[in-house]
Parts: C-alpha cells; structure tokens; sequence
C-alpha cells in the first residue's frame, strides 16, 4: 500500500494536521491449470479412467470457472456447476471417461478452463499433458512339455475365433478382448484344453503330456537255437523306455529264468 501527504507544509513538529490517503492495489485476476492425473495410461474398451486437473488461482481474489476435459478433439466431460477458488489457493477437479464407445487407439489429454473477467494471463487456461492407450487385451499362451521344456510348432487355438503356431520358445500372442475363452494346444496326437477369463493382460501356461506307459523289453538271440554248452548272446537295444507322464522310466534290468520256472508259468495260464 502507498500513503500520499496532503498538506505540502506539514514537518516533524508541525502543529498543522493532515489527511492520509492509502491506495489499495488492483486486483489481479489468473487462474490457471497446472497438472493433468490420470489413473492409468493404459485401458481396455469399457474402462472408465478417472482424470485429476489440478487448477490453482494465481489472482488476489476469489474465481468462479469450469473445467472442460477432451481426448484429441473429442469431449469427454465437464463440469455441471461452476467452481469458487479462493486466492492463492489451488483444487483437484475429479472428471470420469468412459471408454466404452471410443475405438482403439492412443488419444492426448486436454483440459480447459473458462477464463474469469479482466484475466491478466489466459495463456495457462488450458493444458495438454499425457497420452492414454485403449488396447486389447494380451494373452501370451506358453506350450510346453511334462518336464517344462517349450514345445515349438505346436497350434494355439482360441477356440471359434484365432489361430497361431508357438514360436521357438513355445509362445504364441493375441489380442482380446475382455471375456471368457477356451483355449485349445495341440501337437501331433497330444491336444489339450483349457478357460481363461481375461480381466487384464495374462500369462496361460498349457501342458502337452502324454498318458503314461510302461517300458517295452525287445531283444535278439544268437544263435536263435541254443546248444548245450554253448554261448548265447542277448541283443536287448531294441527296448523302449516307458513313462509315466512327466518323467522316463527305463529298463533297469534284465533278467533270465531257468526252463523249470518256464514250464510252472506255462502251467498256471
């Protein structure tokens, strides 16, 4: 404040008395945007994502506005009353947008305020600050093995809507919507099935086991007719393993009988 003398004669000590004038400054008028929240930068179609603007008054003096919020060039809301901001005060607008109509994309975020009357600078009514993606869904399918190891080529199927072959990690992606699939893993004649509901991007790990079967003895003679007291020789690589799903069960020995322990097995069939 300022203080002007009226009585250009007065001095320390003067009897004469005199008038103060005190001059209160002009009121300043700014209001202004100063951030822009979202609560995600990525959603899916329908998701409703809440948008803080943060708006401060810069003035002297309290200021009515609203609050006008757009993704590109489109509106997304605004407010329904007008806002009082005391002076140097600042305040959270919460505005909603509904993503449920909007197509695939990334799309800006824009806020504008209303300018309030003899605003000095009107240059920070608006503010543009971030980029939110509407995206599908990501299901990464994982194909694997009884002991964990990724099968390659193996079909991938979202039963009644996409098909894909695993890569060599044995992983195959796609994009989805929101929603409950059967998704389906096969390879040669090992096929397996299983339902997801996607609620967010998801990981979905399927097993191709084989049913479980026992180990398979083939071997060789030689000679094919045994002689008394004469060598013979047994040629058993010709065996298979069997398994038990998940692990290999090998043929850990290999044992002969004698004809009498022959003639009582032929006996009790």
């Amino acid at each position: 404040m300022s203080w002007l003398i009226k009585n250009r004669d007065w001095h320390i000590g003067s009897p004469q008395s005199i008038d103060l004038w005190f001059r209160q400054p002009a009121a300043v008028h700014d209001i202004a945007i100063t951030d822009i929240i979202p609560s995600t930068y990525k959603c899916y179609p329908g998701d409703v994502v809440d948008i803080l603007v943060i708006v401060e008054n810069k003035g002297t003096s309290p200021e009515a506005f609203n609050v006008t919020l757009y993704y590109d060039t489109h509106l997304i809301a605004k407010t329904q009353m007008s806002q009082v901001l005391e002076n140097k005060t600042s305040r959270s607008i919460r505005l909603e947008w509904n993503t449920t109509k909007v197509p695939l994309g990334s799309y800006t975020i824009k806020a504008e305020i209303s300018s309030v009357p003899d605003e000095v600078d009107v240059s920070n009514n608006e503010k543009t600050d971030g980029v939110i993606t509407i995206a599908l869904y990501e299901l990464l399918v994982i194909v694997v093995d009884g002991l964990g190891n990724p099968i390659p080529s193996a079909v991938v199927e979202i039963i009644g809507q996409q098909q894909a072959s695993t890569d060599i990690n044995g992983k195959a992606r796609f994009s989805l919507a929101k929603g409950l699939y059967q998704v389906r893993a096969s390879k040669g004649t090992l096929s397996s099935s299983v339902s997801v509901n996607l609620t967010g991007d998801t990981v979905l790990r399927i097993s191709l086991v084989p049913p479980p079967y026992g180990p398979k003895a083939e071997f060789t003679a030689s000679p094919e007719t045994a002689m008394v007291n004469k060598l013979v020789r047994f040629d058993a690589s010709a065996s298979q393993p069997g398994s038990n799903g998940t692990h290999t069960m090998l043929i850990s020995e290999y044992r002969g009988i004698s004809v009498m322990e022959t003639k009582q097995r032929l006996q009790l069939r």
